[in-house]
């Protein structure tokens, strides 16, 4: 009996020698997880101005970030971020890339989390990527800026501890309760610390096309809070600006799911810093105040007004400019003749921002002018914010009100004299085909003889959206292909077996017909294969050439090629059927110069004038009109060298199939050997001579 006591009383002693070394350990476990007291504020006065002026706080805590004297744009910017953050307001700004919007929306972020502005803010970015680098670098301040240290010790001191370890968030304590500190690469939670205003505030980020919707985080105390604050910076990229379908989905994501990210009937303040690439995309939407109001969309320059003599940067200067380059020494010539040239250089110029320039340049003028001319384009979209002052407006096409009254008097289908080629293209759409059918002289003097859709409509003037008679309804039964081969079929019988009476009383037959491969090529190189009218066929497709790219008309011919002013024709690389790649931007601003030609003049196209002996109503062409004056907007480039017009659509994207049908015709009549007498001729391939041995 004594021997079990004696057992038991030792099992005791263990027990409790383990249980006081369990204590033991977890109050040095305690102890080493808890980062002890707070360090004191040490400049009250410098964080209580701060926290009430945004550009104090910048330049207080900030110095090594904004190294230069903020410019009058920056404080406008700062002033109007200011008062997002505080009003709940929405705000699409457009800086200069490099003028640090980036920076102070970072900065924002602090600023209205340590002065309690926001709980809860959500960075989003083109991709996740873009907004964690965000994150990163507001980690970063937390971790090495002892300004913020000295005077939010509550916030700061915690995330010191960590010492870079995230795993030491987890159970960090101060006065013996957790602080909650979360240190994940997606995620920021601010440590939980009694009488801190921004304690467990929290930084999330997303990408503009994740998952935006639904955000929310539970708090120690049991309250739910959502994000109020959204910083979206740089919503687009290249890819994205250029589609406009991309756009208007980013679009609705930040009207809708970022705005309303605070929950019902509450608003959420956001910031839209960004860069307009092209006119129409989302940067340009959303900076737009008749479009979005809401966002008080603001564009800043880099350079508010050029130079009045333009022609000292676009020659000499540029000349030496580049001639150093190329030489390896720099721009030293340039800036030489800019610095005895200085005054006449800089009439009319100034630089939104003055310190802004590079060691061997001597001023901000002189830096925002050879950005210019390294890439004028580029310059437009990304320092000027406005694409339209490279691609200004063109005012020597035609509207639709001009093309209406471009007509010949002829009949419907009748040629004009010396006219030789009957041409046709065939836009392919999924509901319609669009049509064109034309007459050309050599010299390219022509008319359009018909033009429409197919089926054929009711009315004179019709939308492809609302068109009551379709290919499903002509063709019922029948699956898109053969409803689009049946459709094709049709019309091409049509174009193909009429006879085209010239004025003079010859009858002319199509000698080559363009159908549009663009969509349901496959189905396209199948019919002009096995059409019973194969001879005249010839698959096309228009291709958007820039400015930056090499022109068609520079290609060399190759082997089976043949090469014009604006189109190739070469075998297609999946069929080896040949096929017609035509530049959709020249071939548009041929079309427009035919119609401007005065009436009488080598190379002017005009359309029919009257059906038998009446003469047509002044509207009586709108519909062709229309989409070709008024379904694109033309604008003038600049790059690599070479100026050209591009043909934008227009956002509310208007019908354009008849003006890609005419733009069309002109390339098959150039195929036939129509010429202005400024172009070159055609590039044909050299034939293979063959030795023969005798």
């Amino acid at each position: 009996m004594s021997k079990d006591n004696d057992r038991e009383q030792a099992r005791r002693r263990v027990d409790a020698r383990r249980a006081r070394a369990v204590r033991h350990t977890r109050r040095e476990s305690e102890y080493a997880r808890d980062i002890g007291e707070l360090p004191r504020v040490r400049q009250p006065a410098r964080r209580k101005k701060a926290l009430g002026d945004f550009l104090h706080f910048n330049r207080a805590y900030f110095p090594e970030r904004f190294t230069l004297p903020f410019s009058d744009d920056h404080i406008a910017v700062i002033r109007r971020m200011e008062k997002v953050i505080w009003n709940a307001e929405s705000y699409a700004l457009a800086m200069a890339r490099g003028t640090g919007k980036t920076s102070l929306c970072e900065t924002a972020t602090l600023f209205a989390i340590l002065g309690g502005w926001h709980a809860f803010v959500c960075l989003v970015g083109s991709d996740k990527d873009a907004a964690v680098e965000m994150l990163e670098s507001i980690k970063v301040e937390l971790e090495t800026n002892d300004r913020l240290l000295a005077d939010f010790p509550e916030v700061v001191y915690p995330i010191r501890c960590l010492e870079g370890i995230s795993n030491r968030a987890r159970g960090q304590l101060y006065r013996g309760r957790r602080t909650a500190i979360k240190w994940e690469a997606e995620t920021l939670v601010f440590p939980t610390i009694e009488g801190s205003i921004a304690s467990g505030s929290t930084v999330r980020c997303r990408g503009i096309t994740g998952r935006i919707r639904g955000m929310q985080r539970t708090l120690r105390d049991g309250r739910k809070i959502r994000p109020s604050l959204a910083i979206v910076d740089d919503p687009q990229t290249e890819e994205s600006a250029n589609s406009d379908a991309q756009c208007a989905f980013r679009e609705k994501v930040v009207k809708r799911a970022i705005r309303g990210l605070a929950g019902p009937g509450k608003t959420t303040a956001v910031v839209v810093p960004c860069t307009v690439i092209r006119d129409g995309d989302l940067a340009a939407r959303l900076l737009d105040r008749d479009r979005n109001p809401e966002f008080h969309g603001e564009r800043f320059k880099l350079l508010k007004s050029f130079p009045a003599n333009m022609e000292l940067w676009d020659g000499p200067y540029d000349e030496r400019r580049r001639a150093g380059l190329r030489a390896d020494e720099g721009i030293a010539k340039a800036t030489n003749f800019y610095k005895r040239n200085r005054k006449a250089m800089r009439d009319g110029a100034v630089a939104a921002w003055k310190q802004r320039k590079d060691d061997d340049e001597l001023d901000a003028i002189q830096h925002a002018l050879n950005l210019y001319l390294e890439d004028r384009e580029a310059f437009a979209a990304e320092r000027q914010n406005s694409p339209e002052e490279i691609r200004d407006q063109v005012d020597d096409t035609l509207d639709a009100d001009a093309i209406l009254a471009k007509v010949n008097g002829y009949g419907i289908g009748v040629a004009p004299d010396a006219c030789e080629h009957v041409v046709a293209y065939i836009d392919v759409q999924a509901r319609m085909l669009f049509f064109v059918v034309a007459a050309f002289a050599d010299d390219f003097t022509g008319g359009i003889l018909d033009y429409g859709g197919w089926p054929e409509q009711t009315t004179r003037y019709y939308s492809y959206r609302a068109a009551r008679r379709t290919l499903a309804t002509q063709y019922k039964g029948a699956g898109v292909e053969s409803r689009i081969f049946r459709g094709l079929d049709d019309l091409v019988g049509k174009i193909a077996a009429a006879e085209w009476p010239r004025a003079d009383g010859t009858l002319l037959r199509a000698e080559r017909i363009l159908v549009d491969s663009r969509y349901q090529g496959k189905t396209v190189f199948s019919f002009c294969r096995q059409s019973n009218h194969a001879a005249v066929l010839l698959p096309a497709q228009g291709l958007y050439i820039g400015a930056r790219t090499r022109p068609i008309s520079e290609d060399k011919a190759k082997r089976g090629e043949l090469v014009g002013p604006f189109w190739k024709l070469r075998p297609d690389p999946a069929t080896r059927q040949r096929k017609l790649l035509i530049d959709a931007n020249v071939a548009k601003s041929f079309l427009h110069a035919r119609l401007a030609e005065p009436d009488g003049a080598a190379g002017a196209l005009r359309l029919y004038g009257r059906i038998g002996k009446r003469r047509l109503a002044a509207n009586y062409h709108q519909l062709i009109a229309d989409q070709i004056g008024g379904s694109e907007t033309p604008t003038r480039t600049a790059g690599a060298g070479r100026q050209l017009i591009e043909w934008v659509h227009k956002p509310h994207k208007p019908d354009n199939h008849l003006f890609d049908a005419a733009a069309g015709v002109c390339a098959a009549a150039s195929l036939c050997g129509c010429r202005l007498k400024t172009d070159p001729a055609i590039a044909r391939p050299k034939r293979r001579r063959l030795a023969v041995t005798f």
